[in-house]
């Protein structure tokens, strides 16, 4: 039976787009007669050891304060050290066929490296500009020979800015029988987290500029986060926005499937998730052309919708010219729906196990 492990810094309960994806992926590793270890950092109640999914989780290090919004530095530096010698010891004393460090933290995999006798491979879920972030890019290209990327568009600045040559695009596919496309759809659709850099507000000053021009559906918000009260206090009024916070899988679902659009102006991104979920709906994007928002390239690789100058007044006439085009509507919709089943998990995982092991 073979052997992965996976090094995040965070995961399941905690639900970002990255703890997503390891928790579906090593899920169906598990399915196809892997064992899989998972190594993290605790940042809640969860127990040190759990079974999650078919995964045995490890907390190797917990804390408290490991998140910090309001601090320069993020995360807590003296946890991700401390995980990083954690998990290097771990490695020290057990073997594995493969091990996938995401790139959150940064340490571990530098620290770490290849270890001997495994495959090892750097998983970059999104690409940051600017000099501190070129400089860390470096350590992690350089870390070990093997990459993932979770778009084709990042996978392409990875090898021009950083030589990466051994890489390969592992999207994070989502299990496509569970959407559907019903005929009648309306109004449109912004989840996710509710941050700054995914620009909700942008969303909704959008749709009270298309309503000013005539459009006469609703925007719905979907999902937590640090802005939700502020939005809610600030754009609850108005009968045509309706700002729901965080909602089931099984409500995501739907709400993907009944939306005829959906916006994401976020400024940065790799492969948002609910892209797919949005092609798997029939559902076309409008998303924004910021140089490290990689749902641009996600958007016209999959002729999934439309990419937009940054602003509410593009984003506002983006849902215009879509909902008043319908042959252009439908074109994207049926794109989406057509190309999906290329983002389904099974898909992705053979992809994954082949290059490992190429």
């Amino acid at each position: 039976m073979k052997q992965l492990l996976i090094v995040t810094e965070l995961f399941h309960p905690s639900m970002g787009g990255q703890e997503v994806r390891y928790l579906e992926l090593g899920g169906l590793f598990v399915q196809n007669g892997w064992t899989v270890d998972v190594l993290t950092i605790g940042f809640d109640e969860s127990p040190e050891r759990e079974v999650v999914n078919g995964m045995t989780v490890q907390r190797l290090v917990r804390t408290d304060s490991y998140k910090r919004p309001d601090a320069k530095m993020r995360r807590d530096p003296g946890a991700i050290m401390k995980f990083a010698f954690a998990v290097r010891n771990h490695l020290s004393a057990h073997h594995y066929d493969a091990v996938v460090y995401n790139i959150w933290p940064l340490l571990p995999q530098v620290l770490c490296g290849n270890p001997k006798g495994s495959v090892s491979v750097v998983d970059w879920c999104e690409h940051r500009s600017g000099m501190f972030w070129k400089a860390m890019n470096i350590l992690q290209a350089r870390s070990m020979n093997k990459h993932i990327s979770v778009s084709e568009s990042l996978k392409d600045v990875l090898r021009s800015q950083y030589s990466i040559k051994d890489i390969e695009c592992i999207p994070s596919g989502i299990f496509t029988k569970d959407y559907y496309c019903p005929a009648e759809k309306s109004g449109v659709l912004f989840f996710g987290r509710l941050s700054l850099h995914k620009r909700p507000e942008e969303a909704i000053q959008a749709m009270m500029l298309a309503r000013d021009a005539g459009y006469k559906e609703h925007l719905t918000v979907a999902g937590g986060g640090p802005l939700l009260g502020e939005l809610k206090a600030k754009y609850g009024h108005l009968e045509y926005i309706k700002i729901l916070g965080r909602v089931s899988d099984e409500e995501k679902i739907s709400l993907l499937a009944t939306h005829k659009l959906h916006v994401l102006p976020s400024i940065r991104e790799g492969f948002p998730r609910t892209v797919a979920e949005a092609m798997a709906s029939g559902t076309p994007t409008i998303t924004t052309n910021h140089p490290d928002n990689g749902t641009v390239g996600v958007v016209n690789q999959y002729s999934a919708g439309i990419v937009v100058e940054p602003g509410p007044e593009a984003v506002a006439a983006g849902i215009l010219r879509l909902v008043n085009s319908p042959e252009e509507l439908n074109f994207y919709k049926e794109s989406g729906l057509r190309r999906s089943p290329e983002l389904d998990w099974q898909q992705v995982y053979e992809k994954l196990v082949t290059h490992l092991f190429a």
